[in-house]
């Protein structure tokens, strides 16, 4: 019976495992450049007339050490098919991590630009596609709980294995 629980116990382990990261269970795009991690948050799968907000962080990555870095502003823009639809400037207000919100008008391929500007250092630049898709509108739902459902399914397996443990004993 220990080993059934033992076993029990790991699966939950491996099952709540992607939950953790930067961002939880949201979505994000990572780049490292030298010894810097630029990473850009996004609360949800894009879907055409829904809000998604993104959230800007730079870190130095020392060996097994991941540290915040400092930054002023980051240049934020949005493109599809070759036009300009958001070209802003974010100023870095710390302790907050800075933010912008984006509602995508349509389907499609959009790139997200991001710098970082770092006062006099070299300013960190990159970019990334960015599907918007209807196909994504139940999955958003679901990215929203996610950490929800998981708390649940631990809760209902931690009943389940007190309960067994409880009738072994009387046993």
């Amino acid at each position: 019976m220990r080993i059934i629980l033992s076993s029990l116990a790991f699966v939950c382990s491996l099952i709540c495992i992607p939950l953790v990261s930067a961002h939880g269970d949201q979505p994000s795009f990572e780049k490292q450049i030298g010894p810097y991690l630029l990473d850009i948050g996004y609360s949800q799968a894009p879907v055409p007339a829904q809000r998604v907000k993104f959230d800007f962080d730079l870190y130095t990555i020392t060996g097994a050490d991941v540290n915040y870095a400092s930054f002023n502003d980051i240049k934020f823009s949005i493109t599809k098919d070759g036009q300009s639809l958001v070209s802003q400037t974010i100023q870095n207000t710390q302790p907050n991590v800075p933010t912008y919100a984006y509602t995508f008008p349509t389907e499609g391929v959009y790139t997200i630009g991001v710098t970082y500007e770092r006062g006099k250092d070299t300013p960190l630049s990159t970019s990334f596609d960015l599907k918007v898709s209807n196909f994504y509108g139940w999955i958003g739902i679901l990215d929203g709980l996610s950490h929800q459902i998981a708390a649940i399914f631990l809760v209902i397996v931690a009943v389940v294995v007190f309960t067994i443990m409880i009738l072994q004993r009387k046993k």
